[in-house]
């Protein structure tokens, strides 16, 4: 997590199925003023709001008619990321069941730089 405002880390994300590298993408968590101004930049004008709620960074946000919810926490050296999507439904008074779709596990590991 950047410690300074107006700083960014970046998180690279290895897409595999069987294995088999199927893409890479660069991701910046980024601090803007103060340490409650947290962001998400996935690049393409793209920024995804976060909040620390106890020990995990939260991003909901929205993709047609998908409502995703991305719970990041950090263990040691290694960042874990939970994605919960769910497809969004129009409001309505009272209780109104949600349907989950699917999870994403991802597991994110701390690298040293080059030297």
């Amino acid at each position: 997590m950047p410690a300074r405002d107006s700083s960014c880390a970046t998180l690279r994300t290895r897409y595999l199925e069987g294995g088999v590298e199927r893409g890479v993408k660069d991701y910046q968590l980024c601090r803007g003023e103060g340490a409650d101004d947290v962001y998400i930049d996935e690049g393409g004008g793209v920024r995804l709001t976060a909040r620390w709620i106890g020990d995990a960074l939260v991003s909901p946000f929205k993709y047609n008619t998908r409502l995703l919810i991305a719970t990041t926490r950090v263990r040691g050296d290694v960042m874990e990321e939970e994605i919960l999507t769910v497809d969004d439904q129009p409001a309505v008074t009272g209780v109104r069941p949600l349907v989950p779709r699917g999870i994403q596990r991802l597991e994110l590991h701390r690298v040293s730089a080059p030297r």
